[in-house]
């Protein structure tokens, strides 16, 4: 069950002065994308000089490019999300498309035909995007998700974003594992990256550190055959990327609920004589914010570079995962009923065995009264002999509470330092 309340907030300026450097040093792998294109007239004739601009209107983020002697153009570098893009030449109209995708480590092809024309009109293609959403730059096989589907769809019980690779093509669950198989690969032979930084267990090859949903902006498994930079194994490339801020605070607010009073007994609750399934309370809560870092900017003199629209921008995520349990039943065991127990008391003793050497055993036995104590329901009796006395023993399984507490602190800071200048920390 989620409880969920979602808010755009407006507000004018906020003051923040933070910088969190954990620096570890590590390889890391490419996440942003490009667009590149060539631009040609309605004879099919290519347009060199031609100018190309493309913005990102959440961040106001803009690049200005012209196009070759071929007509070519190519934009790198860009932060995975919608962009705009604006296509204008001398004697021609100009065309704009508002919904280019730019998707993780992935180069997105957008083509134009230009009219002869009034060169202020304006044609809107956006209905067209059909066009551009072939990968023609790569072969490479898999899948991308966005921020909305990492959120919303089925998770399992722990919302762990790595079981999204299973919605990809020869991608199922291991064999007798948990874990990730992709093209009949072990699930330990898979690369996981945070925004490309390295994310592998050391020693079994699992993924290290989790990444909450709501913190996920893109999340992208590549199966085959992805370029030689996500080669550190021979599985999947899977990599999640986070969460940034834009020129507009906004935030969420969450709650996921799973409990016992929405369970049924199972069969060894049933033949253990409950009633009701033993408690079980598990909140997986938090709350996040993102948006423009204003500082520094007092008067009109300040420089640009230390301006927070459109330059710099801030997110943020906690999550507190509790878990309360009763005494829910543990795996079944076989031990002495408490007949069982006061019959080993009088066991005859062996040659050259003490009565302190059977005191001594039977005080290491001394944990079974506490087992006693709960009123346990044994099932399966049978007898089994020590020096010719039956000892009386049966199944039963013991309640356990297990409590759990958990937080995650989720913190990315992003500054546009020049037009070809971006610095990040991201810090979970």
């Amino acid at each position: 069950m989620k409880r969920i309340f979602r808010r755009s907030f407006i507000i004018p300026s906020l003051s923040l002065l933070i910088l969190l450097l954990f620096t570890l040093q590590s390889p890391a792998q490419l996440t942003r994308g490009a667009i590149s294109g060539t631009i040609h007239d309605q004879a099919g004739a290519v347009i060199p000089g031609a100018k190309v601009k493309i913005t990102n209107p959440q961040t106001n983020f803009s690049r200005t490019e012209t196009t070759n002697e071929s007509g070519s153009y190519r934009i790198g570098a860009l932060e995975p999300g919608n962009y705009t893009v604006q296509v204008e030449a001398n004697g021609f109209s100009k065309v704009e498309n508002r919904e280019v995708v730019v998707s993780t480590a992935s180069e997105v092809t957008f083509d134009v035909e230009l009219k002869t024309g009034n060169i202020s009109e304006v044609i809107d293609v956006t209905a067209q995007s059909e066009a551009i959403t072939l990968n023609k730059t790569n072969g490479t096989i898999g899948t991308t998700i966005d921020s909305r589907r990492s959120e919303e769809l089925p998770l399992g019980a722990a919302r762990n974003v790595n079981n999204l690779a299973l919605l990809s093509p020869n991608v199922f669950t291991a064999p007798g594992s948990s874990g990730i198989s992709a093209n009949g690969q072990r699930a330990r032979n898979n690369n996981f990256t945070i925004d490309g930084s390295d994310n592998n267990d050391i020693t079994v090859t699992i993924p290290t550190t989790p990444v909450i949903a709501e913190a996920v902006q893109e999340f992208q498994i590549q199966t085959n055959p992805y370029s030689a930079e996500n080669g550190r194994n021979t599985g999947a490339a899977i990599n999640v990327g986070t969460k940034s801020g834009t020129n507009k605070f906004h935030g969420e607010l969450w709650d996921y609920y799973r409990g016992s009073r929405l369970n049924a007994l199972d069969n060894i609750e049933k033949s253990s004589g409950l009633t009701r399934p033993a408690r079980f309370n598990r909140n997986q809560a938090g709350f996040s914010i993102g948006g423009p870092v204003y500082f520094l900017n007092f008067g009109e003199g300040v420089p640009a570079i230390y301006k927070g629209k459109d330059r710099t921008f801030f997110f943020y995520l906690f999550q507190g995962d509790i878990t309360r349990t009763g005494a829910a039943l543990g795996g079944t065991i076989r031990i002495p009923t408490p007949a069982g127990f006061a019959a080993l008391a009088g066991v005859p003793l062996r040659s050259g065995q003490s009565t302190a050497s059977r005191q001594a055993v039977l005080q290491q036995l001394g944990f079974l009264q506490n087992i006693y104590g709960l009123n346990p329901q044994f099932r399966n009796l049978t007898n089994l002999t020590a020096n010719g006395v039956a000892i009386q023993t049966g199944q039963t399984n013991i309640g356990i509470s297990q409590p759990v507490d958990a937080y995650n602190h989720t913190f990315r800071f992003d500054h546009k330092i020049t037009n070809n200048d971006n610095f990040t920390v991201r810090y979970i």
